[in-house]
């Protein structure tokens, strides 16, 4: 079939194999669509050559770029990304979104996009092995292409997630200052190894221990009155009462 050409509403009945380059819509006719049906799908896949989208497993044509459509049932419930390349180790890719822009090279890593989202294996995979982790990632201002972004977000295989940490140790860990604009609510205890701020009410329901020596530097109230003072590592004055675990404390 070399040099072949379809006309306007070509059929083939049967297979249909090439062994070279095929070109659909050659000169970008607007009207000449690419559309294959499946059994109960009319559009299971679907080039729009009007508006530029593209169609998978749909029931309708697409209006978004790329458009998936599923039903929400065994292998039929969106994307899934699969490695497939024989043995998985730990810290392998699994796959991954990048998101960044035509300026300089385009990214031949996911990890060297502005921003991404990956999936990494968190153990030589197997049958009955299967442990992941997911990382978010950023580049920083002023980063040159073809360099990888940082990692700026973790969470692990046990469902901790670290913030500027790759290994969290509690179910949030963060590397550097919180702050908070509103109150905050602690089932459990707060240890501090950086500054807290708060700026509503600080609920803690555990204790509160600070590595440094200022854990607590100062609460105040609504009325600006200055009701919690840090006096040194072991010495806290209090203005009004604390309540620590149901107890009151004068």
């Amino acid at each position: 079939m070399a040099g072949s050409r379809f006309g306007d509403n070509s059929s083939v009945t049967g297979s249909f194999v090439v062994s070279g380059s095929v070109v659909l819509n050659e000169g970008g006719r607007e009207d000449a669509n690419f559309r294959v049906e499946s059994d109960d799908r009319a559009y299971a896949l679907y080039v729009d050559s009007t508006n530029d989208r593209v169609g998978i497993g749909c029931f309708a044509a697409p209006s978004h770029n790329v458009e998936i459509h599923h039903e929400g049932a065994d292998g039929d419930e969106g994307l899934m990304i699969i490695r497939y390349d024989g043995a998985v180790y730990t810290n392998n890719i699994l796959g991954g979104v990048g998101f960044d822009s035509a300026d300089g090279n385009r990214p031949s890593r996911i990890n060297e996009a502005s921003a991404y989202i990956a999936g990494y294996a968190s153990q030589n995979h197997s049958a009955t092995e299967k442990g992941g982790y997911l990382v978010f990632g950023t580049a920083p201002d002023d980063q040159d292409d073809d360099t990888a972004s940082s990692e700026r977000v973790r969470i692990t295989s046990a469902g901790k997630v670290g913030i500027g940490v790759t290994d969290p140790s509690d179910v949030l860990t963060v590397a550097g200052n919180i702050s908070s604009s509103a109150d905050v609510y602690v089932l459990g205890s707060v240890s501090a190894s950086n500054n807290m701020t708060v700026g509503g009410n600080l609920h803690v329901s555990g204790t509160i221990t600070g590595i440094d020596t200022a854990a607590i530097t100062s609460y105040t109230n609504s009325t600006n009155n200055r009701v919690i003072t840090s006096v040194d590592s072991n010495t806290v004055n209090a203005e009004a009462n604390l309540t620590f675990d149901g107890s009151t404390l004068s």
